[in-house]
């Protein structure tokens, strides 16, 4: 199948795979956005606390490529390959698995203060901050659990039966997201990123109830239930509110997803330059914890970092 860039004169112009060695780019692309980890579900996003760290295993030093910690608080470890995927990612993977395990917070907070050098502001604040968490949190609640990506051009296929049995066996949460790296004739590059493999979260609806899930978008279920809350009027609420309300029907429901989904989807909220893909201009910041509709008569023009234009 040929992929093609319609061109301002209407004119379809053929995209050629690139061949170039992009491992670098590509890391340097996710860590600039870290939704392309989630094709499936532009609401997600991480906190970076590494790049290239050093993983002590085995008594040698080693370096994932990048770490970061999720709207959970989970460790989230990523290998990236060029090509096809060599069946030892697998082992390497998992060892650097075993050595995040044991990481404490204070161990993720000197990592982050290494990584981001600028940051006046502790893992713990930066956290809070930028997932914009109801309750305080403490700092055990952080790396309970550790999810693990490999990105490659190509997943081999024992390295997706081997994962495949690490997850159905002992329930780890592996995920694998293949790449590729394509240029139009203006040397514009274009990347196709798909979920090749992944631990499956499932969302059910509560045993008896009339209301089933049907497979909307985030975005929309979230927006839909907004609406409910405060009609098309400048009613004002909080995110608490809709995680309500979606918990009552769907409680198995994601909420680190959904408080996500609204702050990226709100014009003027300071995290939003962390989802800088799939945004919608939905809501309005009034102060912290309180919304209302956005309106952009009253509200003004806000970009994608959710500054005022």
């Amino acid at each position: 199948m040929g992929l093609y860039k319609i061109n301002s004169e209407n004119v379809a112009q053929r995209v050629k795979n690139d061949t170039l060695d992009y491992e670098s780019s590509f890391e340097d692309w996710l860590e600039n956005t870290p939704s392309l980890l989630f094709d499936d579900d532009s609401s997600e996003t991480l906190l970076w606390i590494g790049r290239q760290a050093t993983a002590t295993v085995g008594g040698g030093a080693k370096h994932p490529d990048l770490i970061g910690i999720d709207a959970d608080g989970d460790l989230v470890i990523v290998e990236l390959k060029r090509g096809k995927t060599p069946r030892d990612i697998i082992a390497q993977i998992l060892e650097y698995a075993s050595w995040g395990h044991d990481l404490d917070y204070e161990n993720l907070n000197n990592m982050y203060l290494k990584y981001a050098e600028e940051s006046t502001n502790s893992l713990l604040e930066t956290f809070m901050a930028l997932f914009e968490l109801e309750t305080n949190i403490k700092e055990d609640y952080f790396n309970k659990k550790q999810k693990l990506f490999i990105v490659a051009e190509k997943i081999d296929p024992i390295v997706n039966q081997v994962s495949n049995y690490l997850c159905e066996v002992y329930k780890m949460n592996i995920n694998h997201l293949e790449y590729e790296v394509m240029k139009t004739e203006q040397q514009e590059l274009i990347i196709s990123v798909k979920k090749s493999f992944g631990y499956v979260r499932a969302v059910i609806p509560q045993e008896g109830s009339a209301d089933k899930w049907s497979g909307e978008k985030l975005v929309d279920l979230v927006h839909d239930a907004v609406i409910s809350l405060v009609g098309q009027s400048g009613k004002t609420f909080a995110i608490r509110d809709v995680d309500k309300m979606l918990v009552a029907k769907f409680p198995t429901i994601n909420t680190s997803s959904v408080n996500c989904r609204i702050m990226q989807d709100c014009v003027n909220h300071g995290s939003r330059r962390h989802w800088p893909s799939g945004q919608k201009d939905y809501y309005y910041l009034i102060e912290k914890g309180k919304y209302r509709l956005y309106d952009s008569s009253t509200d003004g023009k806000w970009n994608w970092e959710g500054r005022k234009i």
